[in-house]
């Protein structure tokens, strides 16, 4: 009987090969989507790789100007620097120490 279904099934197709084709035709369809799917993740993962690598570049730009900021705000706010900048409204850092007052109690 079961030689019977596959002769039943060799009148439909025109030639064997097209048997086999239209037989696995599920399968086909099925590695299209995975192939599909995998095409839209690679171009998915390549996307993101872009935007990481912007983002970077941006925070090493953000960094370097961090560091010339601070280091511009540290020396501007020595000693030397601030009494130059003072000079002109006759502001003078004390070279002696300040003295201390006590109280006495009677």
């Amino acid at each position: 009987m079961k030689m019977e279904t596959n002769r039943m099934d060799r009148n439909k197709y025109s030639s064997v090969s097209n048997m086999m084709v239209y037989k696995n035709l599920p399968y086909l369809s099925v590695l299209c989507l995975i192939g599909l799917i995998y095409i839209a993740n690679v171009h998915f993962a390549e996307k993101n790789m872009q935007k990481s690598q912007k983002l970077i570049e941006e925070l090493k730009e953000l960094k370097s100007d961090y560091w010339t900021l601070r280091s511009g705000i540290l020396y501007n706010s020595t000693e030397g620097q601030i009494s130059k900048k003072v000079s002109d409204q006759e502001i003078y850092i004390r070279t002696e120490a300040p003295k201390k007052l006590i109280r006495k109690e009677n």
